[in-house]
């Protein structure tokens, strides 16, 4: 129970980093134009988000180091070869396609802002917007949030409770996490797209992995960015085909050996 608490605090903490991280990088933006505050920190929230989690990592990092913490070891920074990550990283694309294809019409709050913001930065330079989209979404979102959730959270309660206990309340805790950005749709899909996430962590044994497996995961909204209206009945049969081809290899992952 001692390491669920001490989760729930690294979350804690996260939230807390990011937020006072926020805040440091509007200051000059405050001190210039107070009343015009929110509409540079909409315009610029792909720039700001991006450092806070450059920032939050690196605290986690100097937290983990002053305890003297390994964390190669504790993080299970370990290596994997290119053959042992396909099948993961199909796993997460095809699951995640799968899930923007049946919430296509929806409109979640993180979208609209990421959308705004990408409009800011296009208008300075077009593909300005793109790039720092990418940056954002799948670089640093994904670096911050295994860190914190697999790297961190599924490891202190694995040394309590079962792998598979790990699992699900990592899942869970990271599904949460997520339920303002877009409501209980988007929370329910991060929780499942997160137990994909778990499974490649506790089969691989590897955070790059997962890591670049959650860029995966993030890649098919930054695809379908600037879309093209796609009609339903094949939006839910693609839907469909990819759900089935996501299970087949999360079957086949259960079932292989990966050498750490």
């Amino acid at each position: 129970m001692k390491n669920i608490v001490k989760s729930i605090g690294f979350i804690l903490l996260y939230f807390a980093v990011n937020f006072a991280a926020q805040v440091i990088i509007s200051i000059p933006a405050a001190a210039k134009d107070p009343d015009g505050l929110n509409l540079w920190m909409n315009n610029n929230m792909l720039l700001i988000s991006a450092i806070s989690n450059v920032v939050t990592v690196i605290v986690f990092a100097v937290i983990f180091k002053l305890r003297k913490t390994s964390i190669k070891e504790e993080w299970k920074l370990n290596k994997i070869s290119i053959k042992n990550a396909v099948l993961p990283l199909v796993t997460a694309f095809t699951f995640s396609s799968a899930f923007s294809l049946l919430t296509y019409n929806m409109s979640f709050n993180n979208m609209n802002m990421i959308s705004a913001s990408v409009d800011y930065y296009a208008s300075v330079w077009k593909p300005l917007g793109i790039i720092m989209m990418a940056f954002s979404v799948l670089v640093m979102a994904p670096i911050s949030e295994e860190v914190l959730c697999r790297g961190i959270i599924f490891t202190r309660i694995e040394k309590s409770f079962s792998p598979v206990t790990a699992l699900v309340l990592s899942s869970i805790f990271f599904g949460l996490m997520h339920i303002s950005a877009g409501g209980v749709v988007l929370s329910v899909g991060a929780i499942f797209m997160a137990s994909v996430f778990g499974l490649i962590f506790l089969k691989t044994k590897s955070l790059p992995l997962s890591i670049l497996a959650h860029t995966a995961a993030n890649l098919p909204d930054f695809i379908m960015f600037s879309h093209p209206e796609l009609n339903d009945t094949f939006r839910i049969s693609a839907a469909i085909v990819l759900f089935t081809v996501s299970a087949a290899c999360i079957v086949i992952m259960c079932r292989k050996k990966y050498e750490v």
